[in-house]
């Protein structure tokens, strides 16, 4: 078995045809499809069954456990040399698994592999694209620019990539592909395409991925970055690191966060350094009101200077 695409499945009956019809469609045959139902309680499970393919298997969490521990049941159930990764509610474009085996070929020392996305599904995607080897911690410098190498939907991995990287941290229920991601861009080069050969469905709702993206769990990934950038002092972790946490007080602030939820961040921002020590604590001074006001004061501003 050449490919394992790992899917997590919780309540997505709406989308789980077009995300495995996609794959069923691929030219490249060699794979087989894990479906983890992490205790549906609408017509997922059934929608796969629909589908008649030996090559889809459909495992069952006994409790709702969330995606990290789904995802990590997935891989321990896989059979192949690579897993691929693909939430329920995504899909993936014709000729997206023989991209990544002519990658893979093409490049041997090679373990980690991405490809671009397409955001929504109203616009069509553009195939055409190149592969670029990136160094490490490449994941970091382009997280900082708000750019993802890696997602819960576009990677390919070697089985073994997981034995030295390790899995999905189960501790978090949020932000949890973030955090391993990080882990992987220290230990290996990335193979990268730049075409889109993921659709990303931004539009559907309760995903198991998508929501509680609200830094629920940013002590996870923070606590991963300061421990590599306390082993490797390389820049690019260091300024991941000062991003996440500001963009966590920011969020936490904005959202009307209990002051305590707000200042348990305090123990990371010790961690920073000259002008972002200073960033933090100026932050620190607003409110949410406030905050909002001077973020609509700059919006004015800009407009004005146009």
């Amino acid at each position: 078995m050449y490919f394992s695409i790992v899917i997590p499945l919780y309540n997505k009956s709406k989308y789980i045809r077009r995300c495995i019809g996609s794959l069923l469609k691929q030219s490249f045959r060699d794979f087989e499809i894990v479906v983890i139902d992490d205790c549906s309680n609408d017509e997922s499970v059934e929608k796969v069954r629909t589908l008649s393919d030996g090559r889809i298997r459909i495992c069952t969490n006994e409790t709702n456990r969330g995606p990290s521990y789904t995802r990590n049941a997935g891989i321990r159930a896989s059979r192949g040399q690579y897993i691929v990764f693909l939430d329920a509610d995504d899909y993936v474009m014709p000729g997206y698994l023989a991209t990544l085996r002519h990658a893979i070929l093409s490049h041997p020392n090679i373990h980690v592999f991405g490809v671009g996305i397409q955001f929504g599904t109203k616009k069509p995607a553009n195939r055409l694209g190149s592969w670029t080897i990136l160094p490490h911690y490449s994941y970091h410098e382009y997280a900082c620019k708000g750019q993802l190498l890696l997602t819960s939907s576009s990677s390919c991995c070697e089985r073994s990539v997981f034995d030295r990287a390790g899995l999905f941290d189960e501790s978090a229920r949020t932000i949890e592909d973030p955090e391993l991601w990080v882990r992987v861009s220290s230990n290996y080069e990335i193979a990268h395409y730049s075409g889109k050969m993921v659709v990303y469905d931004i539009e559907a709702e309760n995903s198991l991925s998508k929501s509680g993206r609200r830094q629920t769990a940013i002590p996870v990934i923070l606590d991963t970055l300061i421990t590599q950038y306390q082993q490797s002092e390389n820049r690019n972790v260091y300024m991941l690191y000062a991003r996440f946490l500001m963009t966590s007080l920011w969020i936490n602030t904005m959202a009307g966060s209990p002051k305590a939820v707000v200042d348990a961040l305090d123990q990371y921002a010790s961690r920073l350094n000259g002008v972002d020590a200073w960033r933090y604590r100026f932050l620190k001074l607003f409110n949410r009101h406030s905050l909002m006001a001077m973020y609509w004061l700059f919006r004015f501003i800009k407009y004005r200077s146009l």
